[in-house]
């Protein structure tokens, strides 16, 4: 196929290629800076009683940076999990483990929680519908308290948004991007229950982007970039390739399923002549 300037999504393979690289956002740090383990720890004790009823205590606050990839891979299966968005886009995710579910469900249902752990089952969308209030209540509370902190500016504008059903739904929403990944572990005083919140959203989020400095350098980004895109290009999107028989072939059927061994959202290979991979895609 040729690529032209015509916004077709061949061109953006090549945009993507040529496309200067981004500046590297300031380290977030750990998430004690600027009081942000107690601005969540607080927020979050306040969202549960305001939102439930339910007096708890955020025992741990963990901060790290991710990749895309790392993140959809350390993504547990089978917790319930949102996606985080603003009136624009969508941004991140929120991941309630099992037995933090659990709790916000025994409370909503029985007023009350159980003294034994949850026992692990699927999803419901019932579950999703009596969760959200608390995750929303949560990203409403923490901008308000901490206003002007690096929290804050985190999260201020986010809601949440559609419940994404595993890994695989969430990396077709999320954009390529480092992460910023909190993760709280919330107890029930009085009892031996605990469970675990996590939240993702753009490490650059709420932080002020480095100016280039070398305008020589940029006009020659933007020079080359004129040049690479008005050129003819021949690039193939490859998912997979498999050897079939004739007759396997001559028995395919209209809405058949053909199984792709190892096959992911990541597996797309963009080749050039010869079959030379050039990148990767999704």
């Amino acid at each position: 196929m040729m690529a032209q300037d015509d916004g077709t999504p061949r061109n953006h393979v090549l945009r993507q290629m040529t496309r200067p690289a981004l500046p590297t956002p300031d380290a977030p740090g750990d998430a004690t800076d600027d009081g942000g383990a107690r601005l969540l720890r607080v927020g979050f004790a306040r969202a549960a009683v305001g939102a439930l009823g339910l007096s708890v205590v955020v025992s741990n606050v963990a901060e790290e940076v991710v990749r895309l990839d790392d993140l959809l891979d350390g993504l547990p299966p089978d917790q319930l999990m949102f996606q985080v968005q603003t009136a624009e886009a969508p941004l991140g995710l929120a991941q309630f483990d099992t037995e933090l579910s659990a709790l916000v469900i025994e409370m909503s249902t029985m007023g009350r929680v159980a003294t034994v752990a949850a026992t692990p089952r699927l999803v419901t969308g019932t579950d999703a519908a009596m969760v959200r209030p608390l995750l929303a209540t949560f990203l409403q509370i923490v901008p308000g308290d901490g206003a002007g902190t690096d929290m804050a500016k985190w999260l201020t504008g986010t809601v949440p948004g559609p419940r994404v059903r595993d890994a695989r739904a969430a990396g077709l929403i999320l954009a390529e991007a480092e992460y910023r990944v909190i993760r709280l572990t919330v107890d029930v005083p009085g009892t031996e229950r605990r469970g675990q919140m996590m939240l993702a959203l753009p490490a650059n989020r709420g932080k002020p982007q480095r100016a280039q400095v070398d305008t020589r350098a940029a006009d020659w980004t933007v020079t080359f970039q004129d040049a690479v895109l008005s050129a003819p290009a021949e690039l193939h999107a490859v998912l997979h390739r498999m050897h079939l028989s004739l007759r396997q072939v001559d028995g395919f059927e209209v809405g058949q399923i053909l199984a792709l061994p190892g096959v992911g959202v990541g597996s797309v290979r963009v080749e050039g002549p010869g079959g030379r991979m050039v990148a990767t895609a999704r």
